[in-house]
C-alpha cells in the first residue's frame, strides 16, 4: 500500500519526486539527522566505572571482540541502499586510542582475546 501511494506504480511524469536526482541523497544534512539518530538510540546499561563517553587518552589501549568486532554491512540489517563508507566498530574506535581487533569466535579467537584484553579497556 506504501508502495502505492508513493507512486511505484505510477508513470515517473506523474511523481513529483521522481525528477529528484542524487545530488539530494546522503547531503551533509542527511549525515548529521542519522548521527542525531543514532546518538539519541544509544543505550547504556551500566557505567559504574565512568567509562563512557570515552575520551582520547594517550597510551589507551582499547580491545574490541567477537564477531562483530570488524562488521560493516552485517551490521546493516536486510533493508538499506548502497552506503556512501561502512564504519566497523575496530575502526571507530580508533579515533579514542589504540585498538586491537579480535574478530571472530571459537578457541583460536578466544587465545587471541585474552591476550588482547590485558590491560586494555573492553568494549
Amino acid at each position: 500500500m506504501v508502495q502505492f501511494r508513493l507512486g511505484f506504480a505510477d508513470p515517473p511524469s506523474m511523481v513529483p519526486w521522481s525528477k529528484l536526482g542524487e545530488e539530494v541523497v546522503n547531503t551533509p544534512e542527511h549525515q548529521a539527522l542519522a548521527k542525531y539518530a543514532a546518538d539519541s538510540s544509544i543505550v547504556l546499561l551500566k557505567n559504574d566505572a565512568k567509562t563512557l563517553p570515552l575520551k582520547h587518552k594517550a597510551g589507551m589501549k582499547i580491545a574490541v571482540l567477537g564477531r562483530n568486532a570488524a562488521a560493516t554491512t552485517n551490521m546493516q540489517g536486510n533493508y538499506f541502499g548502497t552506503a556512501p563508507f561502512l564504519i566497523s566498530p575496530c575502526k571507530g574506535f580508533e579515533a579514542f586510542g589504540s585498538v586491537t581487533c579480535v574478530n571472530g569466535t571459537g578457541d583460536k579467537a578466544k587465545s587471541a582475546a585474552v591476550n588482547a584484553v590485558k590491560g586494555a579497556l573492553i568494549c
